[in-house]
């Protein structure tokens, strides 16, 4: 059973529309990568290097937000994944799995009120400000007897997995 957000988000990412197939197939056709730079990343379009004239170890990047071209270090460049991966429940199932990647999708899913997500099997939480509803009784009993790939990342689901394996292995 899953939280009623990430239901509406996982049903969401799974039927996709024609304006989103297209967007996706003009995003494979560009590099995209993240520029890292010193107040963070933004992300951009590789240009192709064959073309160009540059040093060893330079790239030619474009800005998507403002559009300057810019010749950078490519160690100053990383991948970015497509923007179906802004809201993976795991960060183990990124395709390019880099500390731009990582952050850009912790802050989507973070703006989008999904505080929890797994990093392969630990779990990340973000904390919210206030007391938020995802803690409460009603939701813990949603978990109840789920198994973990049935669930949304949640601490409960956490929980539940711990105890299904101690009951399990008859272990504590």
């Amino acid at each position: 059973m899953r939280l009623d957000s990430e239901a509406a988000s996982h049903a969401h990412s799974q039927a996709k529309t024609e304006e989103q197939i297209a967007a996706e197939e003009a995003w494979n056709e560009t590099e995209k990568v993240w520029l890292v730079h010193r107040d963070g990343f933004s992300l951009a379009s590789q240009l192709k290097s064959e073309e160009l004239n540059l040093p060893e170890g330079k790239v030619r990047v474009k800005l998507d937000h403002d559009g300057a071209i810019l010749d950078v270090d490519e160690d100053d460049v990383e991948k970015a994944n497509a923007p179906s991966c802004d809201r993976l429940e795991d960060l183990a199932s990124l395709v390019y799995l880099n500390e731009s990647s990582v952050l850009h999708t912790l802050r989507q899913r973070y703006g989008a009120s999904l505080l929890h997500t797994y990093a392969g099997p630990s779990l990340l939480v973000l904390g919210p400000r206030g007391a938020p509803a995802v803690y409460s009784e009603k939701v813990m009993h949603m978990f109840k007897g789920c198994r973990r790939e049935d669930m949304a990342p949640h601490i409960y689901a956490v929980a539940q997995t711990a105890y299904r394996a101690m009951l399990m292995s008859r272990q504590d």
